[in-house]
């Protein structure tokens, strides 16, 4: 009898409108937070929502996925430094960068941020206690996310194999953690792509990396997280991880 509201509950960042679809969310995130009830006044059942909002991306840097949609960019170190004070202001509990995102998969058109925009980033969103969470999607995403001091990678990198091991190792040592959302980009039939992504969390792991759990429901319609459980066990993990 709990689905729908739960559901509303997990959804309620990916909401859209043609009006200020983010804020129109913060506001919700805020009124549920406060009473515990949603816009019709239902009860809400499910957990405490923090929410990132839009994410932030390079110059003309929206995945493909996302268009018509256009996200957020960051273009100079000021105006990341402002747009991080502007975001958190409005109500995000944490920044998101699409640190690498693939712009044309049939051309392989991709772009990253650079680290000294992303470095901008997570100064002045640890200066006011936020964490930065970036998607990195593949190489430059990956060490700009690392080298830039981001604390949470989001997604295993499915456009490289293995993570270069000094880059796995700056990442351990900085305590970056890992959400591997592994049915989302790994599916759940045995493949080469899959056994990839599989050794990406297994290494991760045996290197002493804090890895967390995770889905993409929201962006993906599957609310049920057994499947990613299953395949993060296979990855290695166990019930005392």
């Amino acid at each position: 009898p709990h689905d729908p509201p739960l559901r509303r509950e997990l959804g309620v960042g990916a909401r859209q409108s043609e009006r200020d679809p983010q804020r129109i969310a913060f506001a919700d995130v805020r009124r549920r937070r406060a009473g515990q009830t949603d816009a019709g006044g239902a009860d809400v059942y499910g957990p405490a929502i923090l929410t990132a909002g839009d994410p932030f991306t390079a110059r003309n840097g929206t995945p493909y996925y996302l268009k018509p949609l256009r996200l957020p960019e960051l273009l100079s170190q000021p105006q990341a430094t402002q747009a991080v004070r502007d975001h958190i202001a409005a109500g995000a509990d944490a920044v998101k960068l699409h640190a690498g995102a693939i712009l044309d998969r049939v051309r392989d058109v991709r772009v990253a941020l650079s680290r000294d925009l992303v470095r901008a980033v997570t100064t002045e969103a640890h200066r006011l206690g936020v964490p930065v969470l970036a998607h990195p999607q593949y190489l430059d995403g990956l060490s700009a996310s690392v080298d830039g001091g981001v604390d949470v990678i989001l997604h295993v990198t499915e456009l490289m194999e293995r993570w270069p091991p000094e880059l796995l190792a700056r990442a351990v040592t900085q305590g970056v953690a890992l959400v591997p959302t592994l049915k989302l980009l790994a599916g759940t039939e045995a493949t080469a792509k899959q056994a990839a992504l599989l050794q990406q969390v297994r290494e991760y792991r045996a290197a002493g990396g804090v890895i967390l759990f995770g889905t993409d429901v929201g962006f993906s319609p599957d609310y049920n997280p057994e499947d990613e459980y299953l395949l993060m066990q296979q990855a290695g993990m166990n019930g005392l991880d």
